[in-house]
């Protein structure tokens, strides 16, 4: 478990998940089929079937939303924070710190999708680009970094915890 990462959503990345993907599809054009038992055929059928769906959607990949006012990247990153991240010593709170420190960088990455996705006309609906819009202007509005959510979810777990912030 990388408690001090955050999920790479770079083009790269997608690039070597679907050549991973066809290097299992290799792997498994090889297998003799004739030497599977009937009960184990029915899950390398479903694999077989799986991993062709997947590499189907390959020339799609720069046609999803990335922006939608409920399952976006910007608030399952910040329930990343929030929900999932446990506080409970130094490292966890110096990881939190190092997760928080890759935030740019992930808007970084998002960013280049968004721009893909605006090269080939790829734009999600306009009330969910209006709901989006609204809702990081809340985000970006508050100036104070003690009223951010990752500060007072950082402060918050601490206080929790009985750990202090000079330590």
């Amino acid at each position: 478990l990388h408690k001090d990462k955050l999920n790479d959503f770079s083009p790269e990345h997608d690039r070597k998940a679907f050549d991973i993907i066809k290097k299992y599809k290799q792997i498994l054009s090889k297998i003799d089929e004739s030497r599977i038992s009937a009960k184990d055929k029915i899950y390398f059928d479903v694999m077989k079937w799986d991993i062709n769906a997947y590499l189907l959607s390959e020339k799609y990949i720069s046609y999803g939303y990335l922006i939608t006012s409920m399952f976006s990247f910007h608030s399952s990153n910040i329930t990343l924070f929030t929900d999932y991240h446990r506080i409970e010593n130094k490292i966890d709170i110096e990881n939190y710190i190092k997760r928080l420190s890759l935030v740019e960088k992930k808007f970084d990455q998002i960013h280049l999708q968004l721009d893909k996705r605006d090269e080939i006309g790829a734009y999600p609906p306009d009330f969910i680009a209006a709901e989006f819009i609204k809702q990081m202007t809340g985000f970006l509005d508050k100036k104070e970094p003690e009223t951010n959510v990752y500060y007072t979810t950082l402060e918050t777990k601490m206080k929790e915890t009985d750990i202090t912030a000079e330590e």
